[in-house]
């Protein structure tokens, strides 16, 4: 936090009608004894020589206002702060009705948009430190604030008032007016960058790189080495780039291009061509590009765009024309640019912007007209940008922002205002740019805000209700990315500032807040 930043100061006299001129004097203190990263240096004395200066002789009173320490970098490499930059503007303030014989205004504020100068709309409090009869000693003293009522954060505690007894010590009974200087909102150190959701369990990656985790972990699938459900996230690797949480297990991209997975393994999801659950990551794969878990199964692309699955194969959710579990990487097709694994079927766009689908198709989720399951791709469509597999439903956009939904709608998760199963694509709205789905869906719109539809039993749509919609309903702004859960259905979203929030189920932990506890609208995640 940075607390008292100069924007100007007072070295003029404010004249008593009866006493001598009193004198205040704020300069800035260099990093040292008095302020371990420098502050201000405030003195306040009479002019007894009435030469307009504050000479040594003539301080009775010096106090600092020291600043808060600086933050880590930030991404783009410059420092940033813990906290907002607090402004202290000290003036003259002619005799008028504000001080019947002139004396100080003084303004504070926090500089929120950066700039070094007190804007005025910045202003918070406004202060007038009014002449007395006899030109008695003011005295301003600053004290260390705590986190509490007063200040969320802690800060500082600025008392000021008149020495009537003259004995050097601001008393009690002699405080004329008490401001409060507080700290902005501490900035994460880390910012986080990417997230995924799986059925009860969440991961991140943060802008170092760092995989975070968290939630349930009976089949090790948050790769810790444990088989413990954790309810805050804890960090198990670095030089990730790429995650995918799936029902109960874990893929993870490092940034050499190698494929990690830990978790459930009964179907060998894992692609390590076992059926044992792994608690810590192994390799099984090199050259990846992009990865997706499904429910019991997954996929990955290479960086030569061919496409490979591995799992559960009951439905074709595979991809290869046969039924039967895969313990290691089969390759379906090339050509391949977006993939994403649902509970039991999975999509895929080609880098011509077509759509294919393929697995499971009971409610018609594969989107091409029928209920018939496919264990091989088939073409939905073209025009494409962006999909994300559900459940038993999907979403898709077209690179005009339209957003279009098909396949299971039992609680409106298709989002177009009905409760009816739908085979084939429909057009649900426009302007979006990201989307998610599992039992329910979100989206962002390119605006940054956040909507929400579809199944909300556990408050999963963060709207501050459990009850379903069946149509989008916004839930705030300034998001950047987005992850729906699975089980009995949680959320997480990412705003702009790299600050991750979470809603819903909370069994396992998967929120994050350290507690099990089910939330019904956006909460703050740390990360320590």
């Amino acid at each position: 936090m940075a607390v008292g930043f100069l924007t100007s100061c007072q070295d003029d006299p404010i004249d008593g009608i009866n006493g001598t001129s009193v004198l205040l004097n704020i300069t800035d203190e260099p990093s040292g004894i008095n302020c371990i990263n420098g502050g201000l240096k405030i003195e306040v004395g009479k002019d007894l020589n009435d030469n307009t200066i504050l000479d040594n002789n003539e301080v009775e009173s010096t106090s600092y206002l020291c600043n808060g320490i600086d933050g880590t970098n930030g991404l783009d490499g410059t420092n940033g702060l813990d906290g907002t930059n607090v402004l202290m503007i000290v003036s003259d303030e002619p005799t008028g009705v504000n001080c019947t014989s002139g004396g100080l205004k003084i303004e504070t504020g926090n500089d929120t948009n950066g700039n070094g100068v007190l804007d005025s709309d910045e202003i918070q409090d406004t202060a007038y430190l009014c002449d007395g009869v006899d030109g008695d000693l003011l005295l301003v003293v600053p004290v260390v604030e705590p986190a509490g009522a007063n200040c969320t954060n802690g800060g500082m505690k600025l008392l000021v008032g008149i020495d009537t007894n003259l004995n050097g010590t601001l008393e009690t009974s002699e405080v004329l007016y008490v401001s409060y200087l507080c700290d902005g909102e501490s900035l994460e150190s880390i910012f986080i960058a990417e997230i995924s959701t799986g059925s009860e369990h969440s991961e991140a990656i943060d802008n170092n790189g760092g995989l975070w985790v968290w939630g349930e972990n009976g089949s090790g699938q948050l790769g810790d080495g444990t088989t413990v459900d954790k309810s805050t996230p804890v960090q198990v690797g670095s030089d990730y780039a790429a995650i995918s949480a799936g029902g109960s297990h874990s893929l993870a991209l490092k940034t050499d291009g190698t494929l990690w997975a830990s978790g459930y393994n009964s179907s060998g999801q894992l692609g390590d061509g076992t059926t044992g659950n792994k608690t810590t990551p192994v390799q099984v794969g090199s050259d990846c590009a992009v990865i997706s878990a499904g429910g019991s199964h997954s996929l990955a692309i290479k960086t030569d765009g061919t496409l490979w699955a591995w799992g559960r194969n009951g439905f074709g959710e595979l991809g290869d024309g046969t039924t039967v579990n895969k313990s290691t990487p089969v390759q379906i097709g090339s050509g391949y640019a977006v993939i994403s694994a649902g509970g039991y079927h999975s999509l895929a766009l080609k880098t011509d912007g077509t759509l294919w689908a393929w697995g499971y198709n009971n409610s018609g989720q594969l989107g091409d007209g029928t209920q018939v399951d496919k264990s091989t791709p088939v073409q939905i469509g073209s025009g494409y940008a962006a999909i994300s597999a559900g459940s038993d439903h999907s979403l898709a956009l077209k690179t005009d922002g339209t957003l279009w939904a098909w396949g299971r709608n039992g609680f409106g998760e298709l989002g177009d205002g009905t409760t009816v199963n739908k085979s084939t694509p429909v057009q649900i709205g426009s302007g979006y740019a990201a989307i998610s789905a599992l039992g329910h869906s979100l989206a962002l719109k390119t605006d940054g805000t956040l909507w929400a539809w579809g199944r909300n039993n556990s408050g999963q749509l963060g709207d501050q209700t459990t009850v379903d919609k069946s149509t989008p309903v916004q839930i705030g702004s300034g998001y950047a990315a987005i992850s729906a859960g699975g089980g009995l259905g949680f959320s997480l979203a990412v705003k702009t500032d790299g600050t991750l929030w979470a809603w819903g189920y909370n069994n396992s932990g998967q929120l994050g807040d350290g507690t099990i506890e089910v939330k019904t609208t956006p909460v703050k995640i740390n990360f320590k």
